[in-house]
């Protein structure tokens, strides 16, 4: 499990580094790199999770644990698009805040031809660019909190103890006593 969270972690940190411009390679490779972690990770975690299950219990554990991945996977998912959404909103804002008919950069060369504050296309050419960046540094953003989720539950890991054996099942107790 170890190697897994390591290998989620190793996965977020090189997407902080994503651009639209990524190649392919890169991008496979990440995603290779993040379902492997995954695998790793959530393996070991149901048999642990199972391991101390009587046989009896399994599928109702399997119900239950189940659910709460999936419970637990579509909060994260949520408040990830949130934060994405949210902060692509207060970026552009901030970004927009600098760009002014008075800025030098915006003046000159070939930034005035494509972003031209004078013509309505140059305005929404401008306006496309500043959504396009704020977006690249609000998705940075979700990867370094992905990165930050990845790593705490290594130290939990060394909490964790072998299971005992599988305690008997109560349908087992009443059928000894008759």
């Amino acid at each position: 499990m170890f190697i897994g969270f390591v290998m989620l972690a190793e996965s977020a940190r090189e997407m902080i580094d994503w651009t639209p411009d990524i190649d392919a390679w890169s991008l496979a490779y990440t995603t290779m790199l993040q379902g492997a972690g995954l695998g790793l990770v959530f393996t070991p975690l149901q048999v642990i999770a199972f391991g101390t299950l009587a046989p009896d219990l399994r599928t109702d554990g399997t119900a239950l644990f189940s659910l709460v991945r999936n419970v637990g996977s579509s909060i994260g998912v949520s408040i990830a698009e949130f934060l994405l959404a949210q902060n692509t909103q207060i970026l552009h804002a901030q970004i927009a805040e600098r760009v002014t008919p008075f800025n030098r950069t915006l003046q000159s060369g070939s930034a005035y031809l494509f972003w031209n504050s004078a013509a309505h296309r140059g305005l929404e050419a401008l306006n496309n660019e500043i959504t396009r960046q704020a977006s690249i540094i609000a998705y940075m953003n979700d990867f370094k909190l992905m990165l930050l989720v990845a790593l705490p539950p290594v130290l939990l890991l060394f909490l964790m103890r072998r299971p005992r054996t599988p305690p008997a099942s109560p349908r087992d107790h009443v059928a000894a006593v008759d």
